[in-house]
């Protein structure tokens, strides 16, 4: 899910929102719908030391791994995620912390040199090691759909890494790749600013919390700046304001928290609204600021932060269609709050109110089907 060309970002001292993405796992293509692949067994693990002892560790890495013994079957519900890749019946997975053992991550990267349907795969908090972030690398030196990778608290130390590098230096797809809190240190960071002199494609990066000094934290900022493709790079900062509830804004932290971008969420009491009015912009709340630029309006601030974090439809059609269900349930949006807000008693409130979701409501979504 790509847009026009955008603006770019690398984030290599900033720590991800705390919360993970709120897109599940889907596949199953068989009948024309989408079934949720199901994980209900979390396999269990041994737990064993897997960081070199002269290695630095960062403090929230997990320790336990399942890779004690030389040889493991595959777990159950993996196998059937295996065969539904290779089928390519699977555009979207979550295996984060569902990797029980070496064999399942060997598996799954097998399975990437044959899909042609992964777009998203988030395999963070599996604990794979260099090993496993070594066959995932082969498998993106083959794949050629995969656009967005999670593979954060995994344990990787320089060796993974350098592999990765490689990778990056032949994938032509893949646009994020989060990284941060591994045993990455100094030679790992070298290999990936090297990749990024070379890759033409990846737009985001999340590298930080890991063992990297300063300099070569510079030296991959030199090496992002460097890229002719790129026309902008920065530390960008979000700046949410509205007030202390839910509202429209709740769509823009959903955004937010989708892309993994950190921001700072400033929560406006109502009673101290007239006083900071006129300082907004449009007299209105509410707006977001984006290095110091204010940005209001609910749509335009969500088409832009789309973009921004690839989350809109590369194909202008297809936007379109985007934009219509967003406007549509925006217009819903905009009569419910007018409704709701009327003084109790005052023009028929309850009863519009029940018509509202009686009739209007459901004839307006059932309208959506016709975008199809």
């Amino acid at each position: 899910m790509v847009c026009h060309k955008l603006k770019q970002e690398i984030i290599l001292t900033h720590v991800m929102h705390k919360q993970e993405p709120l897109l599940n796992s889907r596949g199953n293509k068989t009948t024309g719908a989408k079934v949720p692949l199901s994980f209900t067994v979390q396999a269990k693990t041994t737990s064993i030391d897997t960081t070199p002892k002269d290695n630095w560790q960062h403090p929230e890495t997990t320790t336990t791994s399942a890779y004690k013994d030389d040889k493991k079957p595959l777990s159950k519900d993996i196998e059937t995620t295996v065969d539904n890749l290779k089928l390519g019946q699977v555009d979207v997975l979550d295996l984060s912390g569902k990797l029980a053992s070496k064999e399942d991550t060997m598996a799954i990267a097998e399975a990437l040199k044959i899909n042609k349907t992964l777009t998203y795969l988030w395999i963070h908090e599996n604990n794979i090691s260099d090993q496993g972030a070594m066959a995932i690398a082969e498998a993106l030196k083959i794949n050629e759909t995969l656009t967005k990778l999670w593979a954060y608290k995994n344990n990787i130390s320089d060796q993974g890494t350098m592999a990765i590098a490689e990778a990056l230096k032949i994938n032509k797809t893949l646009t994020q790749l989060w990284i941060y809190k591994n045993n990455i240190s100094d030679q790992g960071a070298m290999a990936i600013a090297e990749a990024l002199k070379i890759n033409k494609t990846l737009i985001a990066l999340n590298i930080s919390k890991n063992n990297i000094s300063k300099e070569k934290i510079q030296g991959i900022k030199r090496a992002w700046n460097n890229r002719n493709h790129l026309n902008y790079i920065t530390m960008t900062t979000y700046k949410l304001h509205y007030f202390n509830g839910l509202g429209r804004a709740e769509i823009i932290r959903l955004i937010f928290t989708q892309a993994g971008q950190k921001y700072e969420d400033i929560r406006i009491e109502r009673t101290n609204w007239d006083s900071i009015k006129n300082d907004t912009p449009l007299g209105q709340v509410h707006y977001i600021k984006v290095d110091g630029q204010r940005i209001p309006q609910s749509m335009a601030i969500v088409r832009f932060l789309a973009k921004q974090f690839n989350l809109a439809r590369k194909d202008n059609l297809e936007q379109a269609k985007v934009d219509s269900v967003a406007d549509t349930i925006g217009d819903l949006s905009e009569i419910y709050s007018k409704l709701i807000h009327r003084e109790k008693g005052q023009s028929k409130k309850e009863e519009d109110l029940k018509m509202f979701f009686k009739e209007d409501a459901p004839k307006a979504l059932a309208n959506l089907g016709t975008l199809a």
